[in-house]
């Protein structure tokens, strides 16, 4: 039922180009800080008469939106089941340790998951993917993950770890390399599975208003950063 209202949706919008109306995204906290604002910016510049309804969930919770038509699409880590939804590269990021400035791991150019479970974590919610990724590593290494802090936002997970309290593993396209200013430093990873990808993902695409249609158009189109890709 649901299928066929969003059918009908698309198919009687009184703005059949797709210049007018409103596109509901579903995005993770990853891409609405890291990458998600200048491509909405320049769809909006593109289409001023759409409006962008953006809300903030975790990926797996996004999955489970789409499915159920609350979204029309949505932005979310490649790590959660897509079964039933039609899916796009969009972009690479890849995960980082974030450490106090006299952080025993400060000095190092690497690091590698391993070496983190032995020092206090500041971590992101139990809800997003990322969490989950850490204690599924840390138990294949028979290990648990070591947390003191967990926060919702990457502004708290930052503080944190310039008060001295942890180090934190967050994407890399949320927390820029900082000179020493900051209070932190930010080290890359070794591990393979740190390197990460985000995708677009939609249930129906005929089934989309038309403006949708346009924002997953727009979506695929090449930006810098985008990762060029068919739907599976």
């Amino acid at each position: 039922m649901m299928l066929v209202m969003a059918r009908m949706r698309a198919q009687m919008s009184e703005f059949g180009d797709g210049s007018k109306g409103e596109v509901r995204v579903f995005a993770n906290s990853t891409a609405i800080v890291g990458f998600l604002g200048p491509t909405i910016r320049t769809f909006l510049e593109a289409y001023p008469q759409i409006d962008v309804h953006l809300e903030e969930w975790s990926s797996p919770f996004i999955v489970r939106a789409l499915r159920d038509g609350l979204a029309d699409l949505g932005v979310f880590w490649s790590g959660v089941s897509t079964a039933g939804l039609t899916v796009h590269p969009f972009r690479r990021s890849n995960l980082v340790v974030v450490v106090p400035l006299q952080h025993p791991l400060a000095d190092r150019s690497e690091v590698s998951f391993a070496e983190t479970l032995d020092y206090d974590l500041i971590a992101f919610h139990e809800g997003s993917l990322i969490f989950r990724m850490m204690q599924s590593c840390a138990a294949d290494l028979q290990r648990k993950l070591r947390v003191r802090l967990q926060v919702t936002s990457f502004d708290a997970m930052r503080t944190m770890v310039r008060a001295g309290i942890g180090l934190a593993v967050m994407s890399d396209v949320t927390v820029k390399t900082p000179d020493e200013s900051y209070g932190y430093k930010v080290i890359p990873f070794s591990d393979e599975w740190t390197k990460l990808e985000s995708l677009v993902g939609y249930r129906d695409f005929d089934a989309l208003p038309r403006c949708a249609q346009n924002f997953v158009r727009h979506l695929q189109s090449p930006h810098p950063g985008l990762i060029q890709g068919r739907a599976t």
